[in-house]
């Protein structure tokens, strides 16, 4: 973290944080999927920052080519292009990556995605595109998880709550929308 934070202010640490990185994926390939990704989020905006935009959008795009779902992932090569930590900002390139991980079915983390789309439009000034934004990433948060996503079943309901039928063809409750009969019936 401490090489992160320092990337970019300093040219050798920006290279530290790059052999760092390098050298854990490559040693620990085995490693927890969160750390493993939050490595490659580093890896790739540290190289975005050396100057080696085509690296970090080499890097990014070959990582989300294997894991389209990884939210994280298109969020942080969107952020090389979000004005943060003194970058130059291109909003455009930033929101072409978040709609595209966005459009990726039951990609992780998509309220989050949703707000980052929301940031941009906030300072592109789109205030309606935004509000629709802060929206969707607050229904996606209240939305229950899906077990086919990788994700817990939203817990049943307490034994005062009144159960409601659903039929075959009614959209499915966990919210994947489908139907219920190609979901969890």
């Amino acid at each position: 973290m401490a090489l992160e934070d320092a990337r970019p202010d300093n040219e050798e640490t920006g290279q530290a944080l790059i052999d760092f990185c390098e050298e854990s994926l490559r040693r620990f390939p085995d490693e927890d999927q969160s750390l493993t990704e939050t490595r490659r989020r580093a890896l790739g905006g540290a190289h975005f920052d050396a100057g080696m935009t085509g690296k970090a959008e080499e890097l990014f795009g070959s990582w989300l080519k294997a894991d389209p779902g990884w939210g994280f992932g298109w969020i942080g090569w969107a952020d090389c292009y979000l004005p943060w930590g003194g970058r130059a900002a291109d909003f455009g390139r930033a929101e072409e990556i978040l709609q595209r991980g966005y459009r990726v079915p039951r990609v992780r983390d998509r309220d989050i995605i949703a707000e980052r789309l929301r940031e941009v439009c906030e300072n592109t000034d789109r205030p309606n595109e935004a509000r629709q934004y802060g929206e969707q990433a607050e229904r996606l948060r209240q939305k229950p998880l899906h077990p086919a996503a990788g994700q817990a079943p939203a817990p049943p309901p307490g034994p005062t709550a009144r159960r409601v039928k659903v039929g075959r063809n009614d959209p499915c409750p966990c919210g994947s929308g489908k139907k219920y009969k190609k979901c969890c019936l």
